[in-house]
């Protein structure tokens, strides 16, 4: 495998694709844990669980609201240097999802993931019985 390193011109041409695909499907680019500032691009820096976000869609649950405010924009301690993401919880299990996508940091193994997956029953309140 080889390593590409970007140079300013090839990642500026990338970044400017970026813009122009997002503005016309009209969806919001952002980065996620970039220390770089891509806003001259239309690019801004994303979280994955984001509290602005989670207050605007769920208004109403008291709890949500509750967390959000005692935390105050705290960000998550245990992701990289520059994640935004509030603190979060995991609920999903290693080794469980049957898609099997390449780039996915949840399976160590396919042959694992598809096992655990055969040991799933539908009716269980857990991932794996």
């Amino acid at each position: 495998t080889t390593i590409r390193t970007w140079d300013e011109e090839s990642k500026a041409a990338v970044l400017t694709r970026i813009r122009g695909l997002s503005r016309e499907w009209k969806l919001r680019a952002v980065s996620c844990a970039e220390e770089s500032d891509y806003n001259r691009f239309g690019i801004e820096h994303g979280k994955c669980i984001d509290d602005a976000l989670i207050a605007r869609l769920f208004p109403g649950d008291e709890k949500l609201m509750l967390f959000i405010k005692k935390n105050d924009g705290a960000k998550d301690t245990g992701q990289r240097p520059f994640c935004g993401c509030i603190p979060g919880k995991d609920i999903g299990s290693y080794n469980t999802c049957g898609h099997q996508c390449i780039y996915c940091y949840a399976n160590a193994s396919p042959q694992g993931a598809m096992e655990n997956r055969r040991r799933h029953a539908i009716t269980s309140d857990s991932i794996i019985i």
